[in-house]
C-alpha cells in the first residue's frame, strides 16, 4: 500500500506528530511490513514467480 503525503496537510505540526506515530507503529512490525522505496520494489519484482 502506498501512502501519498501532501505537505500542506502533513506539514502542520499537530498532523506531523500523528504521522510520525503511525509510521513508528508500522515500523515496529518490521517482521510483517516492508518499508521500502519504489526503486527497491522495481528491483524485487523481476525475481517473483507467477502463481
Amino acid at each position: 500500500m502506498g501512502i501519498a503525503l501532501h505537505p500542506s496537510i502533513v506539514g502542520q505540526p499537530p498532523r506531523l506528530a500523528s504521522l510520525l506515530r503511525a509510521l513508528a507503529h508500522r515500523a515496529a512490525a518490521h517482521e510483517k511490513v516492508w518499508i521500502t522505496t519504489p526503486g527497491a520494489i522495481a528491483r524485487h519484482v523481476p525475481g517473483l514467480t507467477a502463481v
